[in-house]
């Protein structure tokens, strides 16, 4: 083969492998939309393992093949990876609606809507014409 055959050989192949090879090297762009969706998905991943550890534990506990403190803590560590994860499932998706957070509330706060629900309850039980058996 003559050396120009070797020249045009070569150049061919390197213009094989750039064509393969840019899409392979160029980086996507990641959108807010495309991060939201990611993100989403790894938190409600994380909650379904520690929601399935759970299960696995209280399953193991009932059959009496862990021991009991070993059940307690390890139920509390996923117990508490749970509500992380879902806290961060929430946090997703109030940034995704740009809907500001909730104040939180004291625990006096939290007593006071417990007894008002509990006395919508008992108000709306009081007037039910449906049933006899309640008392005004």
């Amino acid at each position: 083969m003559s050396v120009g055959g070797l020249l045009i050989a070569f150049v061919l192949t390197i213009a094989v492998i750039a064509l393969i090879g840019a899409p392979l090297l160029r980086r996507p762009g990641v959108s807010a939309d495309s991060e939201t969706v990611r993100r989403r998905e790894k938190y409600g991943a994380l909650y379904d393992r520690a929601l399935r550890n759970v299960r696995d534990l209280d399953e193991d506990h009932a059959l009496g093949k862990i021991d009991p403190d070993l059940y307690t803590a390890d139920r509390a560590v996923w117990l508490e990876r749970g509500v992380w994860a879902l806290k961060m499932l929430d946090k997703v998706e109030r940034q995704a609606s740009d809907v500001p957070p909730a104040p939180p509330m004291t625990d006096a706060d939290m007593d006071a809507a417990i007894d008002a629900a509990i006395a919508r309850a008992r108000a709306s039980a009081a007037v039910s014409p449906d049933d006899d058996t309640r008392t005004p």
